[in-house]
């Protein structure tokens, strides 16, 4: 058994040669020049070859590697000029090597690579090569959209952490990246999810088909035996001593500090927006076929699907998510409600400092952008008012602003009237004030109390679907959202979880993450989703076995397996996350349990479903799988 290594490259025309495909050339060549390889044993053998990294369809690589093992023993400048022959158009041997080491496969070894690549731009970017890093790199977090293997979900992944070294070169109808990026079977980053997020960041505009995409070097954890001029890449030295147009950094060197730059660059691509949350619509409020108009609209200028909200399914949570395009963990908000189980202390959520995340409002009041935050619930303008130009708030309305807009006096805070009201309100205030970011919210009493279909629910629908189509004529310039806070379900039974446990023996404080001021909403204060703080640790074991086998409990979580899973802070949400089934709430209630028709609420799994309708959105329908999903790209976080 004889190994070897073999250095080629892969351009032109044989680019576009599959990986698969490249296996079967250089099989073929083997066996043309009669190099008998060595086979693997079992039922099923195959030659003993493989590759450093497989290269992706429509890449050049300059220096990709190939080890193989033969029956015989051969010269290496043998082997290099025989396989040389075989090999089409495009692919170059360019040198062999007896492979003495390392003992394992080259795949197994391989841990970074080096690409460059080039995007054309339709307008000139007005950053130097470090403002564009700044830019990029200065993210907290890189998020793309991955799918899963065997599966066809997709989920988030921060690929911050897996880029090694990334260099902008801005030119005036090009942008140039040469980037190092993780690469193996350890921890592998495709280039492609850069450059989707690279677009992303960029605000480029461009069709994959024109971006080219260059592998230049593929580096090794441990030592490989080949000469040291084989890993050279004497391009890469030359790589960003290119000109750049004389107009363009003549223009740049006018431009304010780096600072100003990267600011003046995001107010630019930010344009005038509107985010309308109906608290707690369910997609089945707003179908086409009881807002037909608006679905018109959606059709013509944008879209109109069905979106997650975060998790647990309550107000505070999710205005957090929507307001960020960040999950709990990042914005500290994880209910309605606190506890502290140091100091015992507990309390409504309604004011100032509870949000960790910056705001929509916060990030457009940044770039000197205009911003209103109009609310029916008080506290959602207590919470997240910071940023807003103007507030209104049919709880606590400002009289000044209500004469300024030539509004009705306000509503009472639970009535069919106060949504209209505040949308109505909303309309007004882009009519008069024109402000850049608009963000109103209403109240989910009409849906706690009517279920989808029921004339006062249709009415309420039909009554946001005129105004919004009202505002969309009156502004067509103006990025409009439509989404909800979480959805709604009747309940029929409401679980007394703290007395159950208290029954059985546990000492616990039980938080129900639902629970807020607004009771005639949730008379039980009944949610789907409690968080359980266990008050003497010696008693986990017992208690969640006691939690998994109780017939109205339907999952049970500790701490780490729900922050992983919702994206909720481990340290604030207890020991366990209780949820409930479909038709089932913890609440406050007499007893251990009741059943009812009259509970209508939300806050657990099966209240995630909202729906999301844009008129001219920043992105296309399949970039947006959570409400939160809205201020990422608006924000360039996504």
């Amino acid at each position: 058994m004889f190994r070897y290594i073999m250095q080629f490259s892969k351009t032109g025309t044989s680019c576009y040669i599959s990986h698969l495909d490249l296996v079967r050339v250089f099989h073929r060549a083997f066996k043309r020049e009669g190099i008998k390889l060595e086979y693997s044993k079992g039922f099923n053998p195959h030659p003993k070859m493989g590759f450093a990294q497989p290269l992706s369809l429509g890449y050049v690589g300059l220096r990709e590697y190939i080890e193989f093992e033969t029956k015989e023993e051969w010269k290496p400048e043998e082997l290099e000029r025989r396989m040389a022959a075989q090999m089409p158009e495009g692919i170059a041997i360019q040198m062999c090597r007896m492979l003495e080491y390392p003992k394992k496969t080259l795949a197994s070894v391989t841990e970074a690579a080096i690409y460059t690549v080039t995007i054309p731009v339709k307008k000139t970017l007005q950053l130097k090569a470090e403002d564009c890093r700044q830019l990029y790199m200065g993210q907290e977090k890189i998020i793309v959209l991955k799918k899963q293997k065997k599966k066809k979900d997709l989920v988030e992944v921060d690929i911050k952490p897996k880029i090694q070294d990334i260099t902008f070169l801005p030119q005036s109808k090009q942008m140039q990246i040469k980037m190092k990026i993780d690469a193996g079977s350890n921890s592998n980053l495709s280039p492609e999810q850069v450059i989707d997020s690279v677009l992303r960041c960029f605000a480029i505009d461009t069709d994959r088909s024109e971006i080219s995409v260059t592998r230049h070097l593929i580096f090794f954890r441990e030592a490989v035996s080949l000469p040291d001029a084989a890993g050279d890449a004497p391009e890469l030295e030359r790589w960003g001593a290119q000109k750049e147009d004389e107009a363009v950094w003549n223009h740049m060197n006018t431009i304010m500090e780096n600072s100003e730059v990267l600011k003046k660059l995001q107010k630019e691509r930010l344009g005038k927006a509107m985010i309308l949350v109906i608290d707690g619509c369910a997609p089945e409020y707003i179908s086409p076929e009881r807002a037909p108009e608006l679905h018109k609209l959606a059709q013509e200028t944008g879209f109109a699907k069905r979106v997650q909200c975060a998790m647990p399914s309550v107000t505070n949570v999710n205005h957090a998510c929507i307001l960020s395009g960040k999950w709990p963990m990042d914005t500290g908000v994880i209910g309605n409600y606190y506890y502290d189980p140091e100091t015992g202390e507990e309390g409504f959520i309604e004011e100032r400092g509870y949000m960790k995340a910056e705001t929509l409002l916060q990030y457009y009041k940044k770039l000197g952008k205009t911003t209103a935050l109009l609310t029916v619930k008080g506290k959602v303008l207590g919470v997240y008012g910071d940023g807003a130009d103007t507030g209104l708030s049919v709880q606590d309305p400002d009289e000044e602003i209500i004469k300024r807009y030539d509004l009705s006096p306000a509503p009472a805070i639970n009535s069919v009237e106060a949504t209209e009201w505040i949308v109505r309100a909303a309309a007004e205030c882009i009519r008069r004030d024109d402000p850049d970011l608009m963000y109103c919210t209403t109240n989910d009493y009409i849906f706690h109390h009517f279920a989808p279909g029921t004339p006062e629910a249709d009415a309420q629908i039909k009554a946001v679907s005129d105004i919004i189509c009202e505002i969309a004529a009156m502004d067509p310039e103006r990025q409009i959202y439509i989404t909800a806070d979480h959805g709604m379900n009747q309940k029929h039974t409401i679980v007394n979880f703290p007395q159950i446990a208290k029954n059985a023996g546990f000492d616990v404080f039980c938080l129900p993450p639902l629970k807020d001021r607004y009771i005639e909403n949730h008379i039980y204060q009944e949610g789907g989703m409690l968080y359980v703080f266990l008050k003497n640790p010696v008693q986990a074991t017992d208690f969640r076995r006691f939690a998994e086998e109780h017939p109205l409990v339907e999952r049970v979580l500790d701490s780490e397996q729900a922050a992983v899973e919702f994206y909720l802070p481990v340290d604030k949400i207890g020991d366990f996350v209780l949820l409930a089934g479909e038709d089932v709430a913890f609440g406050e209630v007499e007893g251990e349990s009741i059943h009812t028709d009259g509970s209508r609420t939300h806050g657990s799994l099966y209240e995630r479903r909202i729906p999301l309708i844009a008129i001219r959105a920043e992105q296309r329908a399949e970039r947006y799988r959570y409400h939160k999903d809205i201020a990422a790209h608006l924000m360039g976080n996504y």
